[in-house]
Protein backbone atom coordinates (compact mmCIF):
# COMPACT_ATOMS: atom_id res chain seq x y z
CA UNK A 1 0.00 0.00 0.00
CA UNK A 2 0.93 3.25 -1.10
CA UNK A 3 2.09 5.60 2.20
CA UNK A 4 0.00 9.01 2.04
CA UNK A 5 1.84 12.39 1.15
CA UNK A 6 2.45 15.24 3.76
CA UNK A 7 1.35 18.60 2.26
CA UNK A 8 3.06 21.18 4.03
CA UNK A 9 2.15 24.71 3.88
CA UNK A 10 4.47 27.84 5.13
CA UNK A 11 8.12 26.50 4.83
CA UNK A 12 10.80 29.11 6.18
CA UNK A 13 13.77 29.25 8.08
CA UNK A 14 15.37 32.71 9.78
CA UNK A 15 19.06 33.24 10.13
CA UNK A 16 20.38 33.01 13.56
CA UNK A 17 21.04 36.40 15.71
CA UNK A 18 21.11 34.90 19.12
CA UNK A 19 21.37 31.86 20.24
CA UNK A 20 18.95 30.36 23.61
CA UNK A 21 19.59 27.56 25.93
CA UNK A 22 18.15 25.18 28.28
CA UNK A 23 20.39 22.87 30.39
CA UNK A 24 23.53 23.58 28.06
CA UNK A 25 22.23 22.94 24.59
CA UNK A 26 21.05 25.17 22.13
CA UNK A 27 16.96 25.24 21.84
CA UNK A 28 16.71 25.86 17.68
CA UNK A 29 16.93 22.99 15.12
CA UNK A 30 19.72 24.35 12.30
CA UNK A 31 19.27 23.85 8.37
CA UNK A 32 21.92 25.41 6.33
CA UNK A 33 21.36 27.86 3.94
CA UNK A 34 24.07 29.87 1.14
CA UNK A 35 26.82 28.21 3.35
CA UNK A 36 25.25 29.10 6.47
CA UNK A 37 23.27 27.98 9.55
CA UNK A 38 20.06 29.13 9.96
CA UNK A 39 16.72 28.10 12.14
CA UNK A 40 14.28 26.47 10.61
CA UNK A 41 10.96 27.04 11.35
CA UNK A 42 7.77 25.35 12.28
CA UNK A 43 7.00 24.06 8.74
CA UNK A 44 10.69 23.04 7.98
CA UNK A 45 11.40 21.03 10.78
CA UNK A 46 8.06 18.94 9.76
CA UNK A 47 8.86 18.44 6.64
CA UNK A 48 12.27 17.32 7.61
CA UNK A 49 11.10 14.87 10.92
CA UNK A 50 8.55 13.51 8.58
CA UNK A 51 10.82 13.28 5.53
CA UNK A 52 12.88 11.34 7.81
CA UNK A 53 10.45 8.93 8.85
CA UNK A 54 10.34 7.83 5.28
CA UNK A 55 6.79 9.89 3.98
CA UNK A 56 7.33 11.71 1.02
CA UNK A 57 6.39 15.86 2.02
CA UNK A 58 5.42 18.41 -0.76
CA UNK A 59 6.94 21.78 0.65
CA UNK A 60 5.04 25.37 -0.08
CA UNK A 61 5.84 28.79 0.17
CA UNK A 62 6.08 31.80 -1.63
CA UNK A 63 9.38 31.68 -3.72
CA UNK A 64 11.04 28.36 -5.34
CA UNK A 65 14.23 29.56 -4.51
CA UNK A 66 13.86 29.58 -1.22
CA UNK A 67 12.62 26.31 -1.16
CA UNK A 68 15.10 24.81 -3.39
CA UNK A 69 17.60 25.93 -0.76
CA UNK A 70 15.35 24.14 2.30
CA UNK A 71 15.15 20.78 -0.11
CA UNK A 72 19.05 20.72 -0.54
CA UNK A 73 19.34 21.86 3.31
CA UNK A 74 17.06 18.44 4.28
CA UNK A 75 19.42 16.85 2.06
CA UNK A 76 22.43 17.42 3.56
CA UNK A 77 20.74 16.67 7.14
CA UNK A 78 19.87 13.13 5.87
CA UNK A 79 16.73 13.03 4.03
CA UNK A 80 16.24 11.41 1.14
CA UNK A 81 16.13 13.49 -2.37
CA UNK A 82 13.33 11.44 -4.00
CA UNK A 83 10.78 12.18 -1.13
CA UNK A 84 11.16 16.00 -1.06
CA UNK A 85 9.15 18.01 -3.86
CA UNK A 86 7.87 21.27 -3.56
CA UNK A 87 5.06 24.00 -5.28
CA UNK A 88 6.02 27.67 -4.92
CA UNK A 89 2.09 29.54 -4.28
CA UNK A 90 1.40 32.42 -2.13
CA UNK A 91 -1.60 30.83 -0.48
CA UNK A 92 -3.02 34.45 0.97
CA UNK A 93 -4.53 34.59 -2.65
CA UNK A 94 -7.09 33.11 -4.63
CA UNK A 95 -4.83 32.40 -7.88
CA UNK A 96 -2.27 30.82 -5.63
CA UNK A 97 -4.22 28.52 -3.85
CA UNK A 98 -5.41 27.54 -7.25
CA UNK A 99 -1.99 27.22 -8.61
CA UNK A 100 -1.03 24.86 -5.36
CA UNK A 101 -3.96 22.60 -5.66
CA UNK A 102 -3.94 21.99 -9.36
CA UNK A 103 -0.17 21.16 -8.95
CA UNK A 104 -1.07 18.22 -6.43
CA UNK A 105 -0.48 14.93 -7.76
CA UNK A 106 -3.73 13.12 -8.59
CA UNK A 107 -5.20 10.06 -7.25
CA UNK A 108 -2.51 9.96 -3.92
CA UNK A 109 -3.42 10.25 -0.42
CA UNK A 110 -2.21 13.38 0.57
CA UNK A 111 -2.58 14.82 4.52
CA UNK A 112 -1.93 18.48 4.81
CA UNK A 113 -0.24 20.07 7.66
CA UNK A 114 -1.32 24.06 7.35
CA UNK A 115 1.54 26.07 9.58
CA UNK A 116 1.86 29.38 7.44
CA UNK A 117 3.11 32.95 9.05
CA UNK A 118 1.55 36.55 9.62
CA UNK A 119 0.43 37.32 6.33
CA UNK A 120 1.66 33.94 4.65
CA UNK A 121 5.04 35.93 4.92
CA UNK A 122 3.48 38.61 2.66
CA UNK A 123 3.67 41.26 5.74
CA UNK A 124 6.67 42.55 7.29
CA UNK A 125 6.53 43.99 10.69
CA UNK A 126 8.34 46.94 11.44
CA UNK A 127 10.87 45.53 13.34
CA UNK A 128 10.07 42.36 13.10
CA UNK A 129 8.03 42.71 16.39
CA UNK A 130 4.17 41.55 16.90
CA UNK A 131 4.54 42.03 20.60
CA UNK A 132 3.09 45.49 21.03
CA UNK A 133 1.20 47.68 23.61
CA UNK A 134 -2.10 48.18 22.10
CA UNK A 135 -1.99 51.74 21.41
CA UNK A 136 1.02 51.04 19.02
CA UNK A 137 -0.74 48.04 17.19
CA UNK A 138 -1.55 49.08 13.27
CA UNK A 139 -4.97 48.03 11.64
CA UNK A 140 -2.35 46.79 8.98
CA UNK A 141 -0.92 44.78 11.42
CA UNK A 142 -4.32 43.23 12.68
CA UNK A 143 -5.08 42.51 8.75
CA UNK A 144 -1.89 40.44 8.30
CA UNK A 145 -2.48 38.30 11.92
CA UNK A 146 -6.06 37.56 10.67
CA UNK A 147 -5.02 36.87 6.77
CA UNK A 148 -3.89 33.44 8.18
CA UNK A 149 -7.42 32.75 9.40
CA UNK A 150 -8.82 33.73 5.78
CA UNK A 151 -6.22 31.69 3.79
CA UNK A 152 -7.06 28.63 6.00
CA UNK A 153 -10.29 28.87 4.71
CA UNK A 154 -9.83 29.84 1.39
CA UNK A 155 -7.39 26.30 1.37
CA UNK A 156 -9.84 24.32 2.88
CA UNK A 157 -12.66 25.05 0.60
CA UNK A 158 -10.11 23.88 -2.01
CA UNK A 159 -8.73 20.65 -0.11
CA UNK A 160 -12.12 19.47 0.97
CA UNK A 161 -13.20 18.17 -2.58
CA UNK A 162 -9.65 16.46 -2.97
CA UNK A 163 -10.27 15.26 0.54
CA UNK A 164 -13.60 13.73 -0.77
CA UNK A 165 -12.00 11.80 -3.56
CA UNK A 166 -9.96 9.78 -1.61
CA UNK A 167 -12.54 8.71 0.85
CA UNK A 168 -14.15 7.49 -1.99
CA UNK A 169 -11.18 5.75 -3.21
CA UNK A 170 -10.70 4.59 0.27
CA UNK A 171 -8.17 6.63 1.06
CA UNK A 172 -7.66 8.33 4.41
CA UNK A 173 -7.89 12.07 4.71
CA UNK A 174 -6.29 14.36 7.36
CA UNK A 175 -5.88 18.12 8.42
CA UNK A 176 -3.47 19.33 10.81
CA UNK A 177 -3.22 22.56 11.48
CA UNK A 178 -0.74 24.69 13.68
CA UNK A 179 -2.25 27.04 15.63
CA UNK A 180 -0.56 28.72 19.17
CA UNK A 181 -1.24 28.52 22.19
CA UNK A 182 -1.58 32.31 22.57
CA UNK A 183 -5.13 31.03 20.66
CA UNK A 184 -6.15 29.88 24.45
CA UNK A 185 -4.81 32.74 26.88
CA UNK A 186 -3.64 36.13 26.46
CA UNK A 187 -1.05 38.37 27.66
CA UNK A 188 0.26 42.10 27.58
CA UNK A 189 1.11 43.04 24.38
CA UNK A 190 -0.67 40.33 22.49
CA UNK A 191 -4.07 41.70 21.40
CA UNK A 192 -3.30 41.56 17.81
CA UNK A 193 -1.45 37.69 18.00
CA UNK A 194 -4.02 36.50 20.48
CA UNK A 195 -6.98 37.98 18.50
CA UNK A 196 -5.76 36.01 15.47
CA UNK A 197 -4.72 32.97 16.96
CA UNK A 198 -8.28 33.07 19.24
CA UNK A 199 -10.02 33.09 15.85
CA UNK A 200 -7.97 30.45 14.09
CA UNK A 201 -8.72 28.00 17.33
CA UNK A 202 -12.33 28.93 17.09
CA UNK A 203 -12.82 28.31 13.38
CA UNK A 204 -10.81 24.55 13.54
CA UNK A 205 -14.08 24.09 16.34
CA UNK A 206 -16.64 25.22 14.05
CA UNK A 207 -15.34 23.41 11.00
CA UNK A 208 -13.79 20.33 12.63
CA UNK A 209 -17.32 19.07 13.29
CA UNK A 210 -18.73 19.28 9.82
CA UNK A 211 -15.75 17.69 8.49
CA UNK A 212 -15.85 15.02 11.08
CA UNK A 213 -19.14 13.95 9.69
CA UNK A 214 -17.74 13.26 6.41
CA UNK A 215 -14.53 11.28 7.91
CA UNK A 216 -12.82 13.87 7.25
CA UNK A 217 -9.51 14.04 10.44
CA UNK A 218 -8.88 17.64 11.93
CA UNK A 219 -6.31 18.28 14.37
CA UNK A 220 -5.04 21.44 15.89
CA UNK A 221 -1.33 21.27 17.30
CA UNK A 222 -0.53 24.53 19.67
CA UNK A 223 3.11 25.65 20.13
CA UNK A 224 3.75 28.42 23.12
CA UNK A 225 7.65 29.81 22.99
CA UNK A 226 9.36 28.07 19.87
CA UNK A 227 12.98 28.86 18.83
CA UNK A 228 12.24 29.65 15.04
CA UNK A 229 14.15 32.34 15.28
CA UNK A 230 10.93 34.75 15.54
CA UNK A 231 12.56 35.12 19.33
CA UNK A 232 15.89 36.63 18.04
CA UNK A 233 16.14 40.80 17.34
CA UNK A 234 16.53 42.64 20.37
CA UNK A 235 12.91 44.41 20.08
CA UNK A 236 10.81 41.32 20.11
CA UNK A 237 13.82 39.58 23.31
CA UNK A 238 13.34 43.46 25.18
CA UNK A 239 9.27 42.86 24.74
CA UNK A 240 8.79 39.18 25.47
CA UNK A 241 11.38 39.46 28.83
CA UNK A 242 8.53 42.19 29.87
CA UNK A 243 5.62 40.49 29.05
CA UNK A 244 7.43 36.99 31.49
CA UNK A 245 8.01 39.90 33.85
CA UNK A 246 4.47 41.37 33.81
CA UNK A 247 2.46 37.43 33.38
CA UNK A 248 5.19 34.93 35.51
CA UNK A 249 4.92 32.87 31.97
CA UNK A 250 7.73 31.31 32.94
CA UNK A 251 7.16 31.39 36.46
CA UNK A 252 9.77 33.51 36.92
CA UNK A 253 12.66 32.53 35.02
CA UNK A 254 14.16 34.20 31.91
CA UNK A 255 12.26 33.41 28.62
CA UNK A 256 13.28 29.61 27.29
CA UNK A 257 12.10 28.17 24.12
CA UNK A 258 11.20 24.74 22.86
CA UNK A 259 13.10 23.06 20.13
CA UNK A 260 10.53 23.18 16.76
CA UNK A 261 11.21 19.54 16.84
CA UNK A 262 8.79 19.31 19.51
CA UNK A 263 6.27 20.56 17.20
CA UNK A 264 7.09 18.52 14.03
CA UNK A 265 6.68 15.28 16.91
CA UNK A 266 3.48 16.44 17.66
CA UNK A 267 2.47 16.91 14.09
CA UNK A 268 3.70 13.86 13.33
CA UNK A 269 1.54 11.99 16.50
CA UNK A 270 -1.59 13.57 15.23
CA UNK A 271 -1.53 12.02 11.50
CA UNK A 272 0.07 8.42 12.56
CA UNK A 273 -0.86 8.03 15.91
CA UNK A 274 -3.41 4.90 16.36
CA UNK A 275 -5.24 6.68 19.13
CA UNK A 276 -4.34 10.72 18.20
CA UNK A 277 -5.71 13.37 20.37
CA UNK A 278 -7.87 16.15 18.70
CA UNK A 279 -5.15 18.85 20.59
CA UNK A 280 -1.40 18.61 21.15
CA UNK A 281 0.18 21.80 23.49
CA UNK A 282 4.07 22.17 23.16
CA UNK A 283 5.25 24.28 25.99
CA UNK A 284 8.60 25.49 26.54
CA UNK A 285 10.51 24.99 29.90
CA UNK A 286 8.74 26.23 32.69
CA UNK A 287 6.25 27.82 30.13
CA UNK A 288 2.37 27.79 31.86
Amino acid sequence: MNKPIILITGCGYKPIAHIYEFEGKPTHNEIVIDGEKHKMNIGTVAAYFICKKGYEVIMVSRTADNLEKIKQGLIKLGCKDKLISYIAADITTDEGISALTDSLPKGSEIYWVQSIGMGGGSYKVPNDNIYLPFEQISPDLIDAEMQIVTATHKLILKMVPIFRKQLKNGQKAKVCIVTSMSGERGYHFGATHVAAKHALVGYIKGIEKELYDEGIEVYDVRPGGIDTGMYDNPHTRKAVEEISKRTNMWGGKEPIYAEPIKVAQAIYRALFSKKPKRTYKILAPFQK
